[in-house]
């Protein structure tokens, strides 16, 4: 009667006891506090600090450094430096003088031209413009003083090829006898006479010229000889009245008073002395060719 009870008393204190402990205990306390103090504690701190830290220590000190310098300083001096530089100052320095310099050459080589061809086209732009002037006769005033001065120019124009023309040459004479033609033309007009006399006289005066040469219409008086040159006493026809001497190696033949076109170069013998002149120093025309007459 006493040993059955024993082994029912064990059995039913060991499983109550245990199973209750254990269960209760294990899965409330470690499942907790793992999933929150992990997660929240590593990946914070972990991606912020070594991601950081690591790329910009390693590629700054070994590895971008050498490849960072050499490639950017070898390909950005050369192509920059050779290719701007060189094809902008060949092909905009040769194309832009060759072309300027070449077709000037041929237009200076081809301005010569013979004296008495060039006498010929002087008097025909002189005789053009004594058709302009004639045209602006009752007109303006200012418009008939530019016409005058134009056509006083064409004559200071002709004067220079006329100067230039060798009386020796074959072709002189038709070109001399083209200027006569010119004078008669010009003094059948009085009033075209008696400005060409005044503004021809101004001309005098002129401090700067394109050449000595010189286109004057006067009244011609005394003719004298002085040493191996004629000297003629020529009146301007400006308020002054004044007389210029004309030098010439032949005796120009003029009658007294009478009107005549004069071409020569403009001298001064205190500064260049003429040879063959003996007279007193001053100013003088030295002509070439005998005068014009001024007459219709």
């Amino acid at each position: 009667a006493d040993t059955p009870p024993k082994p029912a008393e064990k059995t039913a204190e060991k499983p109550a006891e245990k199973p209750a402990e254990k269960p209760a205990e294990k899965p409330a306390e470690k499942p907790a506090p793992e999933p929150t103090e992990k997660p929240t504690e590593k990946p914070a701190p972990a991606p912020t600090e070594k991601p950081t830290e690591k790329p910009t220590e390693k590629p700054t000190d070994n590895p971008a450094s050498p490849p960072a310098e050499k490639p950017a300083e070898k390909p950005a001096e050369k192509p920059a430096t050779e290719p701007s530089e060189k094809p902008s100052e060949k092909p905009a320095s040769e194309p832009a003088e060759k072309p300027t310099e070449k077709p000037a050459a041929p237009a200076a080589e081809a301005k010569p031209v013979e004296p008495a061809a060039a006498v010929l086209r002087t008097v025909a732009a002189a005789r053009t413009a004594n058709q302009q002037w004639r045209e602006t006769m009752g007109g303006e005033r200012d418009v008939r003083r530019k016409a005058a001065e134009t056509l006083v120019a064409a004559l200071a124009d002709l004067a220079i090829d006329v100067q230039r023309v060798d009386g020796a040459a074959a072709e002189s004479p038709a070109a001399l006898d083209a200027v006569a033609a010119l004078a008669k033309e010009l003094a059948a007009e009085a009033g075209t006479t008696k400005v060409v006399e005044v503004l021809t006289a101004g001309q005098v005066e002129l401090v700067e010229r394109k050449s000595p040469a010189i286109a004057l219409v006067g009244t011609a008086k005394v003719t004298a000889k002085d040493g191996s040159l004629f000297v003629t006493e020529l009146q301007l026809g400006d308020k002054t009245q004044r007389t210029i001497r004309v030098l010439s190696s032949a005796d120009p033949g003029w009658a007294a008073d009478a009107k005549v076109l004069v071409i020569g170069d403009l001298a001064d013998t205190k500064e260049q002395p003429i040879e063959g002149f003996s007279g007193e120093p001053g100013v003088v025309v030295v002509t070439r060719h005998r005068g014009f007459i001024w007459a219709p």
